[in-house]
């Protein structure tokens, strides 16, 4: 039973658009965790399914969607996807499931 347990596929959390996931920042100064974060937020996720893909509190990706802000010099989500897609730093044209 357990080796058919352990032969299951199992779905990453992490968005499959991330760009150089070995790189701890990227060029915008962002952190990984907040690279990720950048990346649902491009696909159109709420804090709270974040929250949940990522197996942290909601009041935890606010604070990393505040501090994104703060370093990319945005005001929401919208200004924060299109630099993000237009910087190079996520690619536009993969979907994460929702």
């Amino acid at each position: 039973m357990l080796k058919a347990i352990f032969s299951l596929p199992f779905a990453s959390t992490f968005p499959p658009m991330v760009k150089k996931q070995a790189n701890l920042t990227s060029p915008a100064g962002l952190t990984f965790q907040e690279t990720k974060i950048l990346s649902f937020i491009v696909s159109g996720l709420s804090n709270k399914d974040i929250a949940f893909k990522l197996c942290i509190s909601q009041s935890t990706v606010k604070t990393h969607v505040a501090n994104i802000f703060k370093k990319l010099g945005l005001v929401n989500r919208t200004e924060a996807s299109i630099y993000a897609v237009k910087n190079g730093l996520i690619s536009g044209d993969n979907n994460v499931q929702k």
